[in-house]
């Protein structure tokens, strides 16, 4: 449970971090994956999301709620798909993949975590 737990703490500091960014400093933010400082406000909106979900992670891990970790890892799967797919069809800069990426091993860790916790 230690290292599910650990890994699940990783990706409350990965969202706390993107989604205060994304908030607070988007023009800052996303030039570091190649897009352009927002114009509009909806990417603040996904950086308030993103805080808001963090809180909810922080309640599940602390209450070690073992359905909301196996539905994270593969909604964050789910989520890298379509990360890949945009970048795919040109419609997001190929700092995408770095996103996706990040998701993915945040996402793999947790995974196997839960296999550890069936052994």
């Amino acid at each position: 449970m230690k290292q599910l737990k650990t890994a699940m703490y990783a990706q409350i500091v990965y969202m706390l971090g993107m989604g205060t960014g994304l908030l607070l400093l988007p023009g800052l933010v996303l030039p570091i994956f190649g897009f352009d400082a927002p114009q509009e406000v909806w990417v603040r909106v996904l950086g308030a999301l993103a805080l808001l979900l963090s809180a909810y992670y922080y309640i599940c891990v602390n209450g070690e709620y073992l359905p909301f970790f196996r539905a994270s890892v593969y909604g964050r799967y789910a989520f890298c798909a379509v990360l890949v797919i945009l970048g795919l069809l040109k419609m997001a800069q190929p700092g995408i993949y770095l996103l996706a990426l990040a998701e993915t091993a945040l996402a793999v860790w947790a995974h196997v975590g839960l296999g550890r916790l069936r052994d």
